[in-house]
């Protein structure tokens, strides 16, 4: 296996953050925008993963655990959060992000903060935004 595949936790990791914050659909004042692409969201995990210190670190995937562990508690589903249906599976995010148990609410708050962070870097979404798209990262603060 090549260190730039994806790994499993990666792969789902990519897939939560692509439930939490999906492409949208067009209306009449907004045209319709992409969600979470997968390439950058590999890229991105990958650049967390290094340059991130451990306690966001651990925040996030505790946030990705509890997200896919969590359908018994919105009452969508007694299966992992990405064996849902799409119906359920939204569903589940929106209870999620209202849950009484305020907990539960900053998870999602986390996780929809990261899909956010991918997603508005992404060069055709900032297109469809009229927003010039980002230079490359140099990642020379990491180093200094």
């Amino acid at each position: 296996m090549s260190t730039n595949a994806p790994t499993r936790w990666q792969r789902t990791t990519t897939r939560v953050l692509q439930a939490i914050l999906p492409p949208s659909l067009p209306t009449p004042k907004s045209p319709a925008l992409p969600g979470v692409d997968t390439k950058l969201c590999h890229d991105f995990l990958t650049r967390y993963r290094t340059g991130a210190p451990f306690l966001p670190r651990f925040a996030f995937h505790l946030s990705v655990a509890v997200f896919l562990l969590s359908p018994p508690l919105t009452r969508t589903g007694l299966r992992p959060a990405l064996s849902l249906s799409p119906d359920r599976l939204q569903l589940h995010c929106e209870r999620l992000a209202g849950h009484r148990i305020y907990l539960l609410r900053q998870l999602t708050l986390m996780l929809k903060t990261m899909a956010g962070l991918v997603w508005g870097a992404d060069p055709e979404v900032r297109t469809a935004l009229h927003l010039a798209p980002y230079p490359p990262d140099p990642t020379t603060w990491r180093t200094d």
